[in-house]
């Protein structure tokens, strides 16, 4: 029983980029404002495409006074020995790690901040239904 329990919870988690694909929709909420004191809540869109390496490409756009705008480009790859899918950014302000377990029509996942090991963001997005 335990086994079919396990095959079962694993056939649901997303591995593949085409399951990626699409529109998605739902909170990136601040979680740890020590570490980072300038976050703000956001209302988010991810649009997920097959990038040309094979990885997920994902637009991130979050709603500011009604209309979506660009916060960038992130590409992703599927961190097998951690069941997710991971996208590292640095720039001269910030190394952070976005790490995602996506089930079926939900997306969950955090936004981890380095040296700290910080986790400073938590994700919820559902499927829009809009598939590309």
């Amino acid at each position: 029983m335990v086994a079919s329990l396990l095959l079962a919870f694993s056939a649901q988690h997303l591995s593949k980029v085409a399951d990626l694909v699409g529109e998605w929709e739902g909170e990136s909420i601040c979680v740890n404002r020590k570490v980072a004191p300038n976050c703000h809540d956001e209302h988010v869109q991810y649009i997920v495409s097959k990038s040309k390496s094979g990885d997920a490409h994902l637009v991130a756009n979050k709603r500011v006074d009604g209309k979506w705008e660009s916060m960038g480009n992130l590409e992703f790859h599927y961190d097998k020995d951690h069941h997710q899918w991971r996208a590292d950014f640095k720039n001269s302000r910030v190394t952070v790690r976005w790490e995602f377990d996506a089930e079926k029509d939900r997306i969950t996942g955090v936004l981890r901040q380095f040296p700290e090991d910080a986790v400073v963001r938590k994700i919820d997005v559902h499927r829009t239904g809009k598939r590309h």
